[in-house]
């Protein structure tokens, strides 16, 4: 993963040598060049697995600011509003057994970034070895379809973004 990451650079740096131009926006069509280079001569390369994680990431980024601007909208709405729609609550979500130390980071710190929830805490259950995720959310209709939607979107998600950390 690194050495085609780093491939990647290189070939960034290629483009913006080439064209003569080190701006953001050359590097950046020029990371996208040498990332369609590496999914043509994945197999040549070994670095197929590199394009796949590559699309998953760029996946997950799409989600997240997806779910930012949604929230961000919740909460600068319920500001302006005179209304009290507020229902807020801390619930615990149980995380999948195969979710590492680095999955959990990054699931409790993108439901920290997302306005109206926080992560309180994880805690292991010292007999089961289970984790759980505890959360502050604004917004608590059904604690059930909250916690599932955690499972299915962000835990799954991060899951698969950081599927070999």
């Amino acid at each position: 993963m690194i050495r085609s990451f780093s491939l990647n650079l290189v070939l960034a740096i290629v483009w913006a040598a080439i064209s003569g131009t080190f701006s953001g926006i050359n590097l950046l069509i020029g990371f996208a060049i040498g990332t369609l280079i590496l999914w043509l001569t994945g197999e040549a390369l070994g670095t197929k697995d590199y394009i796949k994680r590559v699309l998953r990431s760029l996946g997950f980024i799409v989600f997240f600011l997806k779910e930012l601007f949604i929230s961000s909208f919740k909460v600068a709405w319920e500001v302006i509003t005179p209304n009290n729609n507020i229902r807020p609550g801390v619930i615990g979500i149980e995380l999948d057994d195969d979710t590492n130390d680095a999955q959990a980071t990054l699931l409790a710190n993108m439901i920290t970034l997302t306005p109206g929830t926080l992560t309180l805490d994880i805690i292991e259950n010292e007999v089961t070895k289970k984790r759980t995720l505890y959360i502050h959310a604004m917004y608590i209709d059904d604690p059930e379809d909250l916690r599932r939607e955690i499972k299915e979107e962000f835990e799954t998600r991060a899951k698969e973004v950081l599927a070999d950390a």
